[in-house]
């Protein structure tokens, strides 16, 4: 990109202060190299665990899957695999998923998320990232110690963060104190009888495994 920086100081003279925006350097790298005739540097991939595996299975088939933005059944844009959206509800696609969406699909430049329609593996990137950000909380309480290594348990209650957010999943206080106890089916009956659960499509069954 070195040898590219006089195109991109020309097209900062022209257009200042573009290159403060989110993703327009790697956007603009990746159209530059689209115009040569090169190929982009490919983006880096995290590894995927088996749990990580199990957890998008879960919600694809909990959420759906949309490469297009739309609106959930609370009037909330969501996109992908349930990937909140909507700056009403704190939803968004971070600077560093908009960078690697642009250098991706340069032709996403200037556009808004809602105009974006992702590709597979583009989904499956964000709910990755999302999976990541809730179990770096989670991973920290009593009751996802007690799961060990059960990859259904573990699921499961990823699963309730990524519906409630773990601020409201920690209000299940009773339910997550027989987690910690072990008492893993009457956990699964305590959840099953709250307001949230009689909304969602599929019940908490994995903690009962």
């Amino acid at each position: 990109m070195s040898d590219r920086k006089h195109v991109f100081d020309t097209v900062n003279r022209y257009a200042d202060g573009i290159w403060n925006k989110p993703g327009a350097i790697v956007a603009f790298d990746a159209a530059l190299d689209k115009l040569l005739g090169l190929e982009p540097t490919p983006v880096p991939t995290k590894p995927v665990s088996d749990f990580d595996k199990a957890v998008i299975a879960h919600l694809r088939d909990e959420e759906g899957v949309r490469p297009e933005a739309y609106r959930d059944h609370l009037g909330y844009w969501t996109i992908g695999i349930g990937r909140l959206i909507d700056p009403r509800k704190g939803g968004r696609i971070t600077p560093e998923e908009d960078a690697i969406l642009l250098a991706n699909d340069p032709s996403r430049q200037g556009k808004s998320w809602r105009q974006y329609v992702l590709t597979e593996p583009e989904m499956n990137m964000l709910k990755l990232n999302d999976i990541e950000r809730f179990v770096s909380v989670i991973s920290k309480w009593p009751a996802w110690k007690a799961v060990g290594d059960n990859i259904p348990r573990k699921v499961a209650l990823t699963s309730m963060a990524f519906q409630l957010g773990a601020d409201g999943l920690a209000k299940f206080k009773n339910s997550l104190r027989m987690v910690e106890q072990g008492r893993f089916a009457d956990a699964a009956d305590n959840f099953m009888k709250s307001k949230w659960a009689r909304q969602t499509r599929n019940g908490r069954g994995g903690l009962r495994r």
